[in-house]
């Protein structure tokens, strides 16, 4: 599937380009990954670019479960990742 990580019902994108490279950020909620999404949200937040993306509970969204639309809705965080660099 190369740059798409096999979900139950979608393919979700794993790899990004940033200013000077690539990196790996997948989203999750649930009880494992919902601490570390919801900060980088947050993070997305503070300049102003986490759109529809603040508005999800990501205690409760099973990622797994979205379809290849909603994953498509929340690809926000792509432009956000092509600002920063590696070492942000």
């Amino acid at each position: 599937m190369g740059n798409q990580f096999a979900r139950v019902r979608a393919a979700g994108r794993q790899l990004w380009r940033c200013k000077d490279g690539y990196v790996t950020w997948l989203l999750m909620g649930g009880d494992s990954g919902a601490r570390l999404t919801k900060a980088f949200v947050d993070w997305m937040d503070e300049t102003g670019q986490a759109g529809m993306m603040k508005e999800i509970d990501w205690e409760t969204v099973h990622v797994s479960q979205a379809s290849q639309e909603e994953l498509r809705g929340w690809r926000d965080h792509g432009n956000f990742l092509r600002e920063k660099t590696l070492d942000e």
